[in-house]
């Protein structure tokens, strides 16, 4: 034989084999009991909606006058580029000034030795209230 032949396989046998005499036949596997069966898990996999079909495109009606094809006349500027410019500058120092006027809020506001200051009589009452109540249900657990 060469190496490009295949090895003839012995085939597999085609009649089912008898038990030995005295064996037992084969039986089916008993079912779980119902407490030892795998639970299914909560969340099962719903399947997913098909997608709905998308809206084919329709173009909005135009005029009997305009085609798509004409353009309209370019419209006359109503201010000149000198007052664009002025307006882009003004603006430009507004959003400067509005930034810094945010900043100085957020340093404000994230500056938590200043809100202490601010709110102190209130983070007292808060502080006696929770010793309290901390106090109060501690006492509760001890009389038990």
């Amino acid at each position: 034989m060469s190496e490009s032949e295949p090895t003839p396989t012995p085939e597999a046998p085609k009649t089912p084999a008898k038990p030995a005499a005295g064996a037992k036949p084969a039986v089916a596997p008993k079912p779980p009991k119902p407490s030892e069966r795998p639970k299914p898990p909560k969340h099962s996999a719903k399947p997913k909606p098909k997608p709905k079909p998308p809206v084919p495109f329709k173009p909005a009606a135009t005029p009997a006058a305009a085609t798509p094809t004409e353009m309209p006349p370019p419209l006359p500027p109503k201010r000149s580029s000198e007052e664009i410019r002025r307006d882009i500058e003004g603006q430009r120092i507004e959003l400067g000034q509005s930034v810094d006027v945010l900043r100085d809020k957020v340093t404000e506001l994230t500056d938590w030795r200043g809100q202490i200051r601010k709110h102190r009589r209130e983070l007292v009452t808060g502080a006696a209230i929770a010793g309290f109540v901390i106090g109060g249900a501690l006492a509760l657990r001890r009389r038990r």
